[in-house]
């Protein structure tokens, strides 16, 4: 194998002898092509992961070049680019549920109270679904992500705690001459010895 001592190759290209008619040929560089390696070649650059696009990017082949863009969840030049956060702006979370920033992305969760996949969510009915902590001798009410306990009558509390009122002791209802006996959530009225009536009312038995 003979080289020629001025070369017809060019940019830097190895001139061998006798393979062809013309009596050489050209080994071009990888960036060129040609004969005598004079049209410029093109490299795909995102091919062979010589670009200097971003981790984040998308890397798009053009002639004698290439293009960078940031991928989804992500801006910037496409050479730098950074997390966009999409919890500050505007999201696919519900109302009632909480947006947390992810890397390229969003997670949207319900509150708590609500059900469903953070873009949709829906009130659960603790009520219903028997899963409040209302006390036995209490009332549950459903709201909106919560629900509300009350004692019912004759119990005193704040629904998950409820006592008895002693509704003797608070002498409520009772005739004078009736005595008074304390029930769990009531109490009970009897007319005293000589004296008929419902306890609430009671009248001499002159009768007797």
């Amino acid at each position: 194998m003979n080289t020629y001592g001025q070369t017809p190759c060019q940019y830097n290209g190895t001139c061998q002898t006798g393979f062809t008619d013309k009596g050489y040929r050209c080994l071009c560089p990888p960036e060129y092509k040609g004969t005598n390696c004079e049209e410029k070649n093109d490299m795909d650059e995102c091919k062979f992961n010589i670009s200097d696009c971003d981790v984040n990017a998308n890397c798009t082949n053009t002639y004698d070049s290439y293009k960078c863009t940031c991928k989804v969840g992500y801006i910037g030049d496409g050479r730098s680019c950074s997390d966009i956060d999409e919890c500050k702006g505007n999201h696919s979370c519900h109302v009632n549920a909480a947006c947390m920033n992810t890397l390229g992305s969003h997670v949207c969760q319900c509150h708590a109270g609500y059900t469903g996949n953070g873009e949709n969510c829906t009130d659960i009915d603790e009520c219903q679904k028997n899963t409040h902590n209302c006390h036995l001798n209490a009332t549950c009410q459903n709201t909106n992500g919560s629900f509300v306990c009350t004692c019912i009558f004759g119990f005193n509390g704040d629904g998950r705690n409820c006592t008895d009122i002693d509704e003797c002791a608070r002498n409520l209802s009772c005739h004078v001459n009736a005595n008074c006996t304390n029930t769990i959530g009531s109490h009970v009225c009897t007319c005293h010895t000589g004296y008929i009536g419902d306890g609430q009312t009671c009248s001499g038995d002159f009768d007797n």
